[in-house]
């Protein structure tokens, strides 16, 4: 068997996350500034109408999720057949939801009662046909860690989902803005996905192929409905309970409140499970890679956190404006988050990668139970805030700890290796988060001037601990990404 050279596929890795960091800066810039300007033009229950419809879909594409693009990422080996009946099952698939989509619509508005769900629910589904007709060859960007291709790819879509959402907002100021752009994003994608891959799938059927993709993907299919009930049901939960408006303000504040630290640490996962797989017969190999992704991703994870988290008010009334406000508790407390689902995405992709996937379904599992045994009360006691409350609770009780010490029992990691990566950034934001509180004492007026040194004390403040840190502890995150950057030139 051929040895993995470490060194060199770790140079690739590292290169691959600044690749998947530059470029997604500009994708989740774009992301955010199109969320920004559509919630000055738009209103919390025009956010609302959308989410229920994102909701629907999401709800059956999760509840028939294959994982065979996983699998095939997983596999050693991957032939044009097994791409092909991929390709075919993932649009039959679509077609089926997307009829029952069309027909259930007017259900799903009464379930919620939003008679004008109906329409956008029909419309936005047509984005699962056209996704599902994307050129099946795009899963080797990830395979072979060429993600300066995969966000190229990605970047079309965003761009055109932004174009079109910011001008029909301009010109329409209603939910079709969102409708429109995510529409014409997918088509994007599909398109661009052709020009790009130069392998053309066919439409092909092999059920020998389709069987053993899902005997890996079946855990993913487990896994990805309790996901959904984990990541969905807290929406699901208000936009029921408590109407269209208030999930506009809760969705609005749990993008906001989770976008700079969990989607960064999202992007190094999509980096690593490649690697870990590649990995995946050296104990010793898994982990240092293990270490190193850890250390970086918690290194940047952890002080967008805390830096949103203590700025949370002044950037809901400067950003996004006087109308949403009333979001601001359920922000702060959505913004938690920034400090555990980065770990948890981390050792997520680990497990993936190793060739364990079942351990994240039976976690999830628990997560679950804990989840909707909290749901309901706080939610009832403390609207949105207490939804929020449920949310962050639950996941660092079943998620964070468990997947700690099952990462000290797969794969005998140290306790070292992984306390001292978390510890460490958790104490330099907890001290920036304090030098940003003072600083606010002193300049209490809210102006953009004063927004920006706030945020400047707090950088400073955090290089300068991580520099104390690196001197008495070696603890030298900080000094790597430097190393890294070098070698990127």
């Amino acid at each position: 068997m051929k040895s993995i050279d470490l060194k060199s596929l770790s140079r690739k890795a590292i290169k691959s996350s600044f690749w998947v960091f530059g470029l997604n800066f500009s994708e989740r810039g774009l992301q955010t500034i199109r969320t920004i300007v559509l919630a000055r033009l738009l209103s919390p229950h025009d956010f609302g109408l959308f989410g229920i419809a994102g909701l629907v879909m999401s709800l059956l594409n999760r509840f028939s999720q294959t994982g065979f693009e996983e699998a095939l990422i997983q596999r050693k080996e991957c032939t044009k057949e097994y791409l092909d009946t991929a390709w075919t099952v993932g649009i039959l698939r679509s077609a089926f939801l997307f009829l029952i989509l069309f027909f259930g619509a007017p259900w799903a508005s009464r379930f919620f009662n939003v008679p004008q769900a109906t329409l956008i629910i029909r419309i936005f589904s047509l984005s699962l046909l056209v996704d599902s007709l994307r050129n099946i060859g795009y899963i080797f960007f990830a395979k072979e860690l060429d993600f300066h291709k995969y966000f190229l790819f990605r970047m079309s879509g965003v761009s055109a989902d932004f174009m079109v959402a910011v001008i029909t907002g301009l010109i329409m100021k209603n939910v079709w803005a969102l409708v429109y752009g995510g529409l014409t994003g997918s088509l994007v994608r599909t398109l661009i996905s052709y020009k790009m891959i130069p392998y053309v799938p066919k439409f092909k059927l092999e059920l020998s192929k389709a069987q053993s993709l899902f005997s890996y993907g079946k855990w993913l299919l487990g896994g990805s409905i309790l996901q959904y009930l984990l990541t969905e049901g807290d929406k699901f939960f208000v936009g029921k309970m408590l109407g269209a408006t208030p999930l506009g303000f809760y969705q609005m504040g749990f993008r906001m409140g989770t976008l700079p630290s969990t989607q960064f640490a999202q992007l190094v996962s999509q980096v690593a499970f490649p690697v870990y797989a590649k990995l995946q017969e050296s104990k010793e190999k898994i982990r240092r890679a293990l270490k190193e992704i850890l250390e970086l991703t918690l290194f940047i994870s952890f002080p967008f956190a805390g830096g949103l988290l203590i700025l949370a008010p002044e950037f809901v009334r400067l950003i996004l404006g006087e109308k949403w406000i009333p979001m601001t508790g359920a922000f702060q407390i959505l913004c938690l988050l920034g400090f555990i689902r980065p770990l948890v995405n981390v050792l997520n992709s680990l497990m993936r990668g190793i060739g364990r996937p079942d351990i994240m379904t039976k976690l999830s599992v628990v997560h679950l139970i804990v989840f909707f045994t909290t749901l309901y009360p706080l939610t009832k006691l403390w609207g949105i805030k207490g939804t929020s409350l449920s949310v962050v609770i639950s996941l660092f009780v079943t998620k964070t700890l468990p997947f700690i010490f099952a990462s000290f029992k797969i794969i005998s990691t140290s306790k070292k290796e992984i306390i001292k990566p978390i510890l460490f950034p958790f104490f330099a934001t907890l001290t920036m988060m304090w030098v940003v509180y003072s600083s606010k004492q002193f300049f209490k007026e809210l102006t953009v001037l004063n927004f920006l040194f706030w945020i400047f004390m707090g950088i400073l403040s955090y290089v300068m601990i991580n520099l104390l840190l690196q001197q008495l502890f070696k603890y030298e995150a900080m000094s790597k990404m430097a190393r890294f950057i070098k070698t990127l030139r």
